[in-house]
């Protein structure tokens, strides 16, 4: 026997759990009281995404011996759907000058629809002309998604439940602001939270899922589900080992089709700041602007557009730039470009070139800083020698950074100078 129960209001005071992906994605876990009859039971859960993986649904019940017998999803909208509901029944085609003609709506397939006219001649409609189609009313038609399962219980009782699913419509993306001052940058962490599904998510705890995940392996949906549970507010919690979830401080209404934008990390950071003209970006006299931090935290900071100020007068902030923040794991360094100094610019040439034998040759290489700021500062100048080389004169010292970079450090005195001059021989 089967007993039906409408399940249409019954998310208990604990709301919905949803823990969201960055890849269009998300897991929905919904808390239930189901008054369960022994032996299958049809329940009709509505207000579910177009956009849901039906294979995905999954019950949790801490009481024994219940089970999804089976699921599937009802929704008789869209072409293909409501056409099959209209097979052998009366549909309105509206002609050109606006006028209303019965037929029978025999069949269709992937090019065309098939109408009977009364007279009984068959009739093909392009399917690319389906809004010309009016479809009377009809009982029965499911004009909202309506997720419908079959539970079997051993004995008749009134038990807790978790409905799962994962479901398309949903991404998030981290956006950060900071305030430089200093040596010290405070560091903002926001969710911007895009519902594109149909459905209204009402009295919400969400959860962040930080890391790229492979969704056909994806952590099992009951380790998400208890740690989407149990997730500290404001700070990460490891899934699967290697994976984190952020789990955001109350409970959200994220209506359907919107943006919603939610804080969920803060943080102030040690920083250091550095001045760098880099050869690599030819013909360029402009000096980066980069700043430095570690992220000392147990927790990695998801990536990112990070945008940062300065203060201003008053205290007011001053936009000066952004940056694209890659994943930063625990431990990890930040490197950032915000921008590009006005009054320190460089005058690169090559002073020489000379071929010393047929299998080599050097050059000598100018770089000329002028600080225009009143205050000494110091200028990282990145050059970038080629193929088999040696730097037999320098007036600065350099580091070696890899097999084709070197690193000049030029202090520079305020509204002065500073010249790096080096040859660097080469052999082919």
């Amino acid at each position: 026997m089967i007993n039906t129960v409408i399940l249409m209001a019954t998310v208990l005071s604990n709301g919905t759990f949803i823990t969201l992906f960055q890849e269009n994605r998300a897991f929905v876990l919904a808390e239930l009281n189901l008054k369960l009859e022994k032996g299958i039971n049809a329940i009709e859960v509505k207000e579910i995404p177009r956009e849901i993986f039906p294979g995905s649904v999954e019950l949790f019940s801490p009481a024994k011996g219940v089970r999804i017998s089976s699921s599937r999803i009802l929704y008789d909208l869209g072409p293909e759907n409501l056409l099959k509901k209209y097979i052998g029944e009366t549909v309105l085609l509206r002609r050109e000058k606006g006028e209303e003609e019965p037929f029978t709506l025999e069949s269709f397939d992937n090019q065309y629809i098939y109408l009977r006219c009364r007279e009984g001649s068959l009739i093909p409609l392009k399917l690319s002309d389906f809004d010309r189609l009016h479809f009377p009313p009809k009982e029965g038609l499911v004009t909202t998604p309506t997720l419908m399962l079959e539970v079997e219980s051993k004995r008749a009782k009134s038990t807790n439940a978790y409905l799962s699913y994962m479901t398309g419509g949903f991404s998030w993306d981290a956006m950060y602001t900071s305030m430089l001052d200093g040596n010290s940058m405070k560091f903002n962490g926001y969710a911007v939270i895009q519902n594109n599904t149909s459905v209204d998510f009402k009295n919400c705890v969400l959860s962040l899922f930080a890391g790229e995940a492979h969704l056909i392996q994806a952590p099992p949906p009951e380790r998400v589900m208890l740690a989407a549970k149990s997730a500290e507010y404001g700070g990460a919690q490891k899934v699967g080992g290697d994976f984190y979830l952020y789990k955001l401080e109350g409970k959200r209404d994220i209506p359907a089709f919107s943006e919603v934008k939610t804080s969920f990390l803060e943080r102030t950071f040690k920083v250091s700041r550095e001045y760098r003209f880099d050869s690599h970006y030819w013909g360029s006299d402009r000096v980066k602007l980069i700043v430095h931090f570690r992220n000392e935290s147990d927790d990695p900071i998801p990536p990112g557009v990070l945008s940062m100020y300065v203060p201003g007068a008053k205290g007011r902030p001053v936009f000066v730039g952004e940056s694209r923040l890659e994943v930063l794991p625990p431990g990890a360094e930040a490197e950032l470009v915000y921008g590009y100094a006005s009054d320190i610019k460089v005058d690169r040439k090559v002073k020489s070139r000379e071929r010393i034998s047929k299998n080599e040759h050097r050059e000598t290489i100018e770089v000329k800083i002028t600080n225009g700021k009143k205050e000494d500062i110091k200028v990282n100048v990145f050059e970038h020698p080629y193929g088999m080389w040696e730097i037999i004169e320098h007036n600065y010292p350099f580091e070696k950074v890899d097999a084709n970079t070197v690193k000049f450090e030029l202090p520079v005195k305020g509204k002065g100078t500073a010249t790096l001059v080096y040859t660097v021989r080469y052999r082919y």
